[in-house]
């Protein structure tokens, strides 16, 4: 799958999950057990094809997620690390949903979940990232006036500005932003006339 088919196909896992860690009142210890779960699964991306797999019983693959996620010493050792106690633990609250996505051979979907989700919470409380493209590199003063612009178009209390420098762009520079391109490039303009002109 495209990264943008994975992206949908995530959406409503993670709003599911919103709506969940929301009503609970308990967004930050879900953001805590997600950014666990993320940083498991990126340093062993084998874990999605086991998971994935059909000729793993589904029990095993069960045994798997609480060994990965449930810290059983803790339990029982009050003398063990409080941090590592606290980092693991907590986890117990995603255990449910992990296993909601084996069962549907939905694991793939782990990532791009965790990164949805994460975007779900910022917008919640008027955070959103934003991704620009310049033909040079932007200044730091350029970089808080582009900031300042966004927020004042969009409305949101914060922008977070990723920015990448594309040569291709002729001058000038793109957004993207809630899925929409905001295009002040030279290369966008002459695009823009070719279109007025074949019209």
């Amino acid at each position: 799958m495209s990264n943008k088919t994975l992206s949908k196909v995530a959406d409503p896992y993670a709003r599911a999950l919103f709506e969940i860690a929301r009503n609970k009142g308990q967004l930050q210890e879900y953001l805590d057990d997600m950014a666990v779960v993320v940083e498991v699964f990126s340093q062993c991306p084998d874990l999605i094809t086991f998971f994935e797999n059909p000729f793993y019983e589904d029990y095993i693959k069960v045994g798997v997620i609480m060994s990965l996620f449930i810290n059983e010493d803790s339990l029982s050792d009050k003398n063990s690390s409080q941090h590592h106690i606290k980092e693991l633990n907590k986890c117990v609250d995603i255990i449910p949903f992990l296993q909601i996505l084996m069962y549907r051979r939905r694991m793939s979907l782990i990532l791009p979940i965790a990164t949805r989700f994460k975007e779900l919470c910022d917008e919640l409380v008027g955070i959103k990232d934003a991704f620009c493209f310049s033909a040079n590199a932007l200044t730091s003063s350029q970089e808080k006036e582009l900031v300042t612009a966004l927020i004042n178009r969009t409305g949101y209390k914060e922008i977070r500005l990723k920015v990448y420098v594309d040569r291709t762009l002729l001058g000038g520079l793109q957004v993207v932003i809630d899925s929409n391109l905001i295009d002040v490039s030279l290369r966008g303009r002459l695009s823009s006339l070719f279109e007025k002109m074949a019209s």
